[in-house]
């Protein structure tokens, strides 16, 4: 392979597109144990975690067959959704290309065993083994359409046949594509559900579901509650599970139109 090669040159560059997020990573951190965005209210983090995991908690055992072991999380943070993995996984690997993250990582998940912690990216990433689940959160947004089908292409070689490839991103009616804040450079990708379908459909992707994670739940995110809430020292109140469950019935998973919504994308290997 020469550095003329076509495709040596575009995965060079989806290298580089892909450093210059992990660079943002690297610098700002994340801003709870259990959250995977950097400027956010920690006990809200908190409360959108408990959710979030019974959300994909229901995603995986509608979909999950028997005989899975091995799960591929790319971009785990501090490994937030690894005790809902390990529900339906006996091996999970945790894939972190943030050096500064990945060390917190590698501390809090006692990385040996069956759960196993790499610094890469996913890009330059290698296992000849194949894989029953991969599953990424918050970062595909900020993947272009290229970086995207590259990311999608190079998923199903590393999917068994019938695996899943669950993704947590952000969806938009119509779709919107905003210059990002905090990337240099970079640009967040909300798109449509159509998208999603028809991208699946061309990938060798049998398109599973389209399903919110978490609901709008407005009223809790009020930051004047918030406020009294910590006054009250009541505030531990919603990293409660109980409180979590209550907010996962009663708030809202509609997707509404002209709305950015938090979902999880669930499509398996045809």
């Amino acid at each position: 392979m020469t550095s003329n090669d076509p495709d040596a040159i575009g995965t060079a560059v989806h290298e580089r597109k892909a450093s210059r997020i992990v660079n943002y990573w690297n610098r700002e951190l994340l801003c709870s144990l259990d959250s995977s965005t950097s400027h956010a209210d920690p006990d809200l983090a908190c409360l959108d975690n408990v959710v979030e995991n019974c959300v994909l908690r229901e995603v995986l055992a509608r979909w999950t067959t028997e005989n899975c072991q091995r799960c591929l999380d790319i971009g785990a943070g501090y490994g937030r959704f690894v005790p809902t993995f390990r529900q339906f996984y006996s091996q999970i690997i945790l894939l972190e290309a943030a050096e500064q993250i990945y060390e917190r990582l590698r501390m809090l998940r006692q990385c040996d065993g069956n759960t196993k912690c790499y610094n890469s990216l996913f890009e330059s990433f290698k296992d000849e083994r194949e894989y029953d689940l991969l599953f990424a959160s918050g970062v595909i947004y900020l993947y272009d359409d290229d970086m995207l089908s590259r990311f999608v292409g190079k998923a199903a070689t590393m999917l068994r046949r019938g695996g899943l490839l669950i993704l947590r991103d952000f969806v938009a009616d119509p779709s919107r594509i905003i210059q990002s804040s905090y990337v240099q450079g970079g640009h967040c990708h909300y798109r449509t559900p159509q998208f999603w379908r028809d991208l699946a459909r061309a990938s060798r992707f049998e398109f599973l579901e389209i399903r919110r994670s978490k609901p709008r739940l407005a009223l809790v995110r009020n930051p004047r509650l918030l406020s009294v809430l910590r006054r009250l020292r009541m505030i531990q109140w919603l990293r409660h599970s109980v409180v979590a469950a209550a907010a996962q019935r009663a708030g809202s998973f509609r997707l509404h139109g002209g709305h950015i919504h938090p979902v999880f994308l669930a499509m398996r290997l045809s």
